[in-house]
């Protein structure tokens, strides 16, 4: 995208978007993925609409 809008003055936002959509999703969808529990990455997973992989949440373990 960047060199059609550097060498032939033409960019499709839309199809640039779609684009950076699909690439992120390929790369959150790998098996070692993994993200911080933090507003701003879920924000950021939500606009690209990718599905997430919920964890098993452990409980408090007694330690002595």
């Amino acid at each position: 995208m960047r060199n059609y809008a550097r060498f032939q003055d033409k960019v499709d936002v839309s199809t640039t978007i779609s684009v950076i959509k699909d690439l992120t999703r390929l790369v959150v969808n790998s098996p070692k993925a993994s993200m911080k529990n933090d507003m701003l990455n879920f924000n950021v997973i939500k606009f690209f609409g990718i599905n997430t992989r919920t964890s098993k949440v452990l409980g408090p373990l007694p330690v002595r």
